[in-house]
């Protein structure tokens, strides 16, 4: 006679499975024209534009991580090197109200946080579409932008913080 796992422990145990598989992919990926590496599930896509900013024309490499299930996070990265020295928090809040600004949305919450000594701000932020969380911190004239974002019906991917707290500041080649 033979026996059959119960069909709630076969789905269970796939889960199981197909869960550890997805972590084990997970990869680091470095950039050090911009000064920083990640860990992702996938090798983030480059896109690269001018844009203006209070300070003149900056160019920004945004490196974006497809997540699926209407959601995503980003790395954007602004060099503000060749202005010279700049005040900090002015920065960092013209990237938070040009975030908030550019998606006609509202600031959910806020706190200033650091990374490796790094001053950054986090933020979050509810859109007419969907919601984001950013982190925004100023590196050796750099201003480097992690966010996630997701439909507004749906929370944010369960990679999110994972994403984050696999931001790492590579120190500048010699």
């Amino acid at each position: 006679m033979r026996k059959h796992l119960p069909r709630s422990v076969v789905v269970l145990v796939f889960c199981a499975v197909a869960a550890f598989g997805q972590q084990s992919d997970w990869k680091d990926y470095a950039y050090p024209e911009d000064g920083f590496a990640i860990s992702a599930p996938v090798k983030p896509t480059l896109q690269k534009e001018l844009v203006d900013t209070d300070a003149g024309k900056v160019e920004m490499h945004v490196y974006y991580v497809d997540l699926g299930e209407m959601s995503g996070f980003s790395i954007s990265v602004y060099d503000f090197s060749k202005f010279g020295a700049l005040p900090v928090k002015d920065l960092l809040q013209g990237v938070k109200n040009g975030d908030v600004a550019g998606v006609k949305g509202t600031i959910v919450s806020e706190k200033e946080i650091s990374l490796d000594g790094a001053p950054g701000i986090e933020y979050e932020i509810k859109e007419p579409d969907g919601h984001s969380r950013v982190r925004c911190y100023y590196v050796r004239g750099k201003i480097i932008v992690t966010m996630s974002i997701a439909n507004t019906a749906l929370p944010f991917h369960s990679a999110t913080t994972r994403l984050f707290d696999s931001l790492r500041f590579l120190k500048p080649e010699k």
